[in-house]
């Protein structure tokens, strides 16, 4: 076996692993784990680890700005990153969108460092590029950077001075958590900022994954809201899995077709030396950055608070994993 043993699961309640002494590596420090589930309010959750009845847990949203306010909390919370990026999806085929200066126009117009900290209350950092930290082929200085003048400009540019012509964008999203906030600034950011009128359509997670994949979001959607995070750290997860066009109806669906970048991810995903892999997927970048595919916005980070007698204790940035052969408990 290579795993911990479940020594007992109590549906809602509790998870208790116990070390397996058969582990074929290093033995684990821990030889007992127990994770509590919580189904209740946030409160409780921070509640407990005060009383240190949970030694680590992840911030809850609706906590973030008690923990950050308590100076104990705030010592001990710790940040991971994740490879994952926040983004708007665009619909290419919607005639108003296929100018690139209109894409650009609200990716720059927004303030990505407020709907971080005080809309989401996450910590999330500026997304500068599509692909996050780790991808390699990442180029985030081509990426155009947030300015208010600089997207009014091109959005009168584009033919559309003040929002002016531009028609309502419907933006999707999720019912899931914070997503409503996340549409309702960006309705309102738009507005204030461009001119833009924007629809709200919040629909149930499974509608909305389902939706996203119908011929009524090709014909009749403008911009949704979703995360990719990485199934592997690497550029083919990325470039290929996302962005071509062979590969986006089974994915992101946003429409967008580029012969010479579906050229160049096709030969980097079969060469086999570094160095030219990675020119081939830095040229693919300088593409993306070029048409602004979609609207990057947030980089995926957690955050914990963790006692200060856990030592070791990380998140993976694949997956959000927790790996327990490294943890220690000191004395206290």
């Amino acid at each position: 076996m290579t795993g911990p043993r479940l020594d007992s699961w109590r549906h809602d309640r509790d998870l208790v692993l116990n070390r397996n002494d058969d582990y074929w590596g290093r033995r684990p420090t821990l030889t007992r784990v127990e994770y509590t589930l919580f189904t209740g309010s946030a409160a409780a959750l921070i509640a407990a680890y005060r009383r240190d009845e949970v030694d680590a847990t992840l911030v809850p949203a609706e906590s973030a700005d008690e923990i950050r306010a308590d100076e104990r909390l705030q010592k001990e919370l710790r940040s991971f990153s994740r490879s994952g990026t926040w983004l708007i999806v665009v619909n290419h085929r919607r005639p108003w969108l296929q100018d690139r200066r209109v894409r650009q126009a609200l990716g720059m117009a927004l303030d990505r460092e407020q709907l971080a900290r005080e809309v989401w209350r996450a910590p999330f950092r500026p997304a500068t590029s599509l692909q996050p930290e780790g991808i390699i082929g990442r180029r985030p200085e081509l990426w155009p950077t947030e300015s208010i003048t600089r997207a009014r400009d091109l959005l009168a540019a584009a033919g559309y001075p003040d929002g002016r012509e531009l028609p309502e964008l419907s933006f999707a999203y999720s019912a899931l958590g914070q997503h409503k906030l996340v549409g309702e600034y960006l309705q309102e950011r738009w507005r204030q900022t461009l001119g833009v009128r924007v629809r709200l359509d919040v629909r149930e997670q499974s509608a909305f994954l389902q939706w996203i994949h119908e011929p009524a979001w090709t014909m009749q959607g403008d911009l949704y809201w979703i995360e990719w995070t990485s199934d592997y750290e690497d550029s083919h997860n990325w470039y290929d899995t996302l962005w071509d066009s062979a590969a986006d109806p089974g994915h992101l669906n946003g429409g967008w077709v580029n012969p010479a970048y579906d050229a160049l991810v096709h030969r980097a995903r079969g060469e086999a030396e570094p160095a030219t892999r990675r020119a081939l997927y830095e040229q693919a970048e300088g593409l993306l950055a070029h048409d602004y595919v979609h609207i990057p916005v947030l980089y995926d980070q957690a955050e914990m608070p963790v006692k200060p007698y856990v030592k070791n204790l990380t998140l993976a940035r694949v997956m959000g994993h927790t790996s327990l052969a490294m943890v220690s408990v000191e004395d206290h």
